[in-house]
């Protein structure tokens, strides 16, 4: 959700060639303006790679401020064995503003209590396994800029960095899917988590109408249980 308020205009484009796609948009408001533009291009053998760029403007209370995020991505899926590949780096500068989080009514250093991303790296592999399962990892890495807030409190081993991985296995049997997954961090003071979580969602008829029930178990570092549990369907 955004607080901006007066009308919105988007507007987008596509163009795609062999190999090479293109595309570039704009979002303009009366406090808030932003261009993007981005290509992906096929690499054969190689995969194929991306790149992704925007430039905003964000009208603030005290004054206007501008910034620019770009993102660069490869991906690859090997024919022989179906692994999926994937690498992505991300860069925003400090005063680079989403318009789904900006306020026209709060001052720059109002808006940006904390910290705000500034590198991020992604890298991933999937793994399907003898059409039984399916295993994923992902590992990332995030930097930030120092919290620009003024009184915020630093501790001296705050390295600006937070690391973190996942992992995924996920299975069908017949109609019942079983998903397990396990995460964990360190944050910026060194300070370790991790979280581990077991869905499972089972598909029934009732009164011929087709429902789906899904229980999720969920556990962490603190040594809390969480259980969620739901039905889903159409009524009509």
């Amino acid at each position: 959700d955004s607080d901006l308020e007066g009308g919105v205009f988007a507007a987008s484009y596509g163009y795609g060639l062999d190999g090479l796609t293109l595309r570039t948009g704009g979002v303009f408001n009366q406090d808030w303006q932003g261009a993007s533009a981005g290509a992906v291009l096929g690499l054969g053998y190689l995969g194929a790679l991306s790149a992704d760029g925007a430039y905003a403007t964000a009208k603030y209370r005290d004054g206007s401020r501008s910034g620019n995020k770009v993102k660069l991505a490869w991906s690859k899926q090997l024919a022989l064995t179906n692994t999926g590949l994937r690498v992505s780096w991300s860069h925003q500068s400090e005063e680079y503003e989403d318009m789904s989080s900006f306020n026209p009514a709060e001052t720059w250093l109002q808006q940006n209590q904390g910290r705000r991303t500034r590198d991020e790296w992604n890298a991933g592999i999937s793994q399907p396994v003898g059409g039984l399962f399916s295993l994923s990892a992902s590992g990332w890495q995030r930097s930030y800029y120092p919290a620009s807030t003024t009184g915020s409190y630093r501790y001296a081993d705050d390295n600006g960095k937070e690391t973190g991985i996942t992992g995924t296995l996920s299975t069908q049997i017949k109609s019942v899917s079983l998903n397990l997954g396990w995460s964990g961090s360190r944050n910026m003071n060194g300070e370790n988590t991790w979280s581990a979580s077991a869905s499972v969602s089972v598909p029934f008829t009732l009164f011929e109408r087709k429902y789906s029930s899904s229980t999720t178990v969920s556990t962490g570092k603190d040594g809390g249980t969480g259980v969620s549990t739901g039905i889903s369907g159409a009524l009509n």
